[in-house]
């Protein structure tokens, strides 16, 4: 499992014997800087997907996308072989702009609506095969092997987009920080996804709630009779927001490795600080485990981390320069299951 390059986006690499999950694609330039250069690694290729898989339709999310399925139109116009073999696209998005929309908000969601269109244009020209009425809390299915369950967003997120979804109170129990929730109409319609192959899971988080998510675990349902899961990969809620979490998801959800997409320029300031409080804090002293950035964290949130770190075993890893990449799993702290 790779995370690479999407400065403020998401773009994960998923592969197990003989096949390949993409999710999210990163913005504008994830495409050049990183994503095109993994999948044509001279020594390691990557050309056949069984699924591509857009979270939501934010630009941080699709625009890789686009660009692939664009190569691949390119290709089909100039009567070329397509470069990359596409099994399944997974995507949803909403009809128009959210009704209730501020003229600022009405531009930007009428960009991802662009975008959401596009791609399902291009998919409709390559005659790929579209996911999207399954793509509801419970669904599961088998791609050889990976058993892909999905957690989020609930039906009524996608069904009611358009007048502007708003989420529910928060579930009892779930407080801890002062920032306002997330109420955006697209994240709330965001996919979030456990993976399991031979033993090895993950939580793909996208821009989902956490409680959004910990309410989908309950209904497939994969938490414990005490509401817990361990992973052993959790993708952190929106890049870290403090708006997407709370510190009870933290403590109910629980990885070997942590990831965190985002790079320290980003305008929202992910990770906030109390985010890896809340996940620092859900573990004990003694235990071993990961926090992993795609890209080196700004210098407030490095001093966050260097005093969260004395007297605690956790490690942090950072994608290294000129990589595309880094590798969440296979870890240090666990067996390799892929050859």
């Amino acid at each position: 499992m790779e995370f690479l390059d999407a400065a403020h986006g998401d773009c994960c690499l998923i592969r197990w014997p003989g096949h390949a999950m993409l999710i999210d694609g990163g913005p504008a330039g994830t495409w050049r800087r990183s994503l095109k250069r993994r999948l044509n690694d001279p020594e390691d290729p990557v050309r056949s997907f069984d699924a591509v898989i857009v979270t939501h339709t934010d630009d941080d999310h699709i625009a890789g996308i686009l660009d692939l399925v664009q190569a691949n139109a390119d290709a089909h116009d100039d009567h070329r072989p397509l470069p990359y073999a596409i099994g399944e696209l997974w995507f949803t998005f909403p009809t128009k702009p959210p009704a209730e929309a501020t003229p600022n908000e009405q531009d930007a969601y009428g960009a991802s609506l662009r975008q959401g269109n596009n791609l399902a244009e291009l998919a409709r020209k390559l005659r790929i095969r579209w996911r999207a009425a399954d793509l509801v809390p419970g669904w599961t299915t088998d791609l050889h092997g990976l058993n892909v369950t999905v957690l989020a967003p609930p039906v009524e997120a996608t069904e009611r987009l358009a007048t502007m979804w708003k989420w529910d109170a928060e579930p009892a129990g779930f407080t801890g920080s002062t920032r306002r929730p997330d109420y955006g109409p697209y994240n709330a319609a965001s996919l979030a996804l456990h993976l399991e192959y031979q033993g090895v899971s993950a939580l793909i988080s996208g821009d989902s709630r956490g409680s959004v998510i910990t309410n989908g675990l309950l209904r497939a349902p994969h938490l414990t009779a005490d509401g817990a899961l361990t992973v052993n990969v959790l993708h952190v809620p929106h890049h870290g927001s403090g708006a997407n979490s709370r510190p009870e998801f933290f403590e109910r959800i629980r990885a070997e490795t942590y990831v965190i997409s985002t790079v320290a320029t980003n305008r929202h300031g992910h990770p906030h600080p109390e985010v890896l409080g809340w996940i620092v804090g859900s573990r004990a002293k003694e235990e071993s485990y990961r926090l992993v950035f795609t890209n080196p964290p700004a210098a407030s949130v490095r001093e966050k981390l260097t005093a969260l770190q004395r007297g605690r075993c956790f490690q942090i890893v950072e994608r290294e320069p000129g990589r595309p990449s880094v590798t969440a799993y296979p870890s240090s702290l666990a067996a390799s299951i892929l050859p």
